[in-house]
């Protein structure tokens, strides 16, 4: 966890730490000396939308210290839970698996609390070099082909999904190694870059719709986008609270020729239980009321729905939130 922990205090120092981090959050009832957001990876629509709330909450709250800084939505849990952090993001699946103490976690997350259903979608990518001439991922599997592989960093759902759905082949990384492949995990940047220099021959994982990393494989290299077949989408949904995600024909700048059925999540604003309600109320209330710059901070946002943001929570709402969507008439 300390390990997790300093990683992710150099990374937002290095890009966008609007302050350096203390052993623990600092509360207060009205103007809090500091509050964190730890998002996604630096470049990601997580972070571009922890980097709003940082703004908005900052024009709230003049005198304090605001930090957003890149994170994951699996190392998010673990730190918002701890008070490292004071607001986190992470992922429909992730989130519902902290609630009830399964894998990867093995403990139930008490002290997390949801604030925020940000909706924007995200799609699970098998997107493979086209030379490779496979059609589906039962074929990569059948032929045991030795694909040299990149996702996100383990830090994140991206790899957690990818992971998933290859065990729901039966699949495992020693399986791969053994075939003579290989999974490499780091940031969708380098992954790409890999892709460009053909030093890898697919890129997996689950990451906004449409997702700008795979965009740039796809202009840059001859790739075939593999869909995600119904049964195996629905064992990932009953085992982990998946959505099913299409990705709409035209995708990629026609790559995609026809609606392709895979399966993801919406994205989640979480706090430390122990954040003042009346701090939670505003941060909630500054996102609602930034329905518009949200949307037009990346096309997954464009369907935003300020009204939608109580929807769907697999744990339970922190009482600030709570509160405010009482106020709205979003909650009775």
């Amino acid at each position: 966890m300390k390990k997790i922990f300093r990683h992710l205090k150099r990374t937002a120092a290095a890009f966008a730490a609007a302050a350096l981090l203390s052993g623990s959050p600092a509360y207060a009832a009205e103007a809090p000396a500091a509050l964190t957001i730890s998002a996604g990876a630096l470049g990601q629509t997580w972070y571009m939308l922890a980097a709003q709330l940082g703004e908005v909450m900052k024009e709230k709250y003049d005198t304090t210290q605001i930090t957003v800084m890149a994170g994951g939505g699996l190392a998010n849990i673990k730190l918002v839970d701890e008070g490292v952090v004071d607001f986190g993001m992470t992922s429909t699946d992730l989130y519902a698996a902290a609630m009830k103490g399964t894998s990867p976690f093995d403990k139930v997350y008490e002290n997390v609390m949801g604030v925020a259903n940000f909706q924007a979608p995200s799609a699970f990518y098998f997107m493979v070099e086209k030379s490779k001439g496979l059609h589906s991922i039962q074929e990569f599997v059948d032929q045991k082909m030795p694909l040299r592989i990149c996702t996100f960093k383990k830090t994140g759902p991206p790899a957690v999904s990818t992971l998933r759905l290859l065990d729901e082949y039966g699949v495992t990384e020693e399986d791969i190694e053994s075939w003579g492949g290989k999974i490499n995990y780091m940031e969708w940047r380098d992954c790409v870059a890999l892709g460009r220099d053909g030093h890898i021959d697919a890129m997996l994982g689950t990451t906004s719709l449409p997702s700008p990393f795979h965009a740039e494989l796809a202009s840059a290299r001859d790739v075939e986008l593999l869909g995600v077949p119904a049964d195996k989408a629905k064992d990932l949904q009953d085992k982990f609270g998946y959505l099913p995600i299409t990705i709409p024909a035209g995708t990629f700048s026609g790559l995609v020729t026809e609606d392709l059925p895979v399966f993801g999540y919406y994205g989640y604003v979480i706090a430390n239980r122990d954040i003042p309600d009346d701090v939670v109320y505003e941060l909630t209330k500054q996102m609602y009321d930034s329905a518009e710059r949200i949307q037009k901070l990346h096309r997954s946002f464009n369907s935003f729905d300020p009204n939608n943001m109580a929807k769907g929570f697999p744990g339970p709402l922190h009482p600030g939130a709570e509160r405010f969507y009482k106020e709205k008439g979003i909650l009775k």
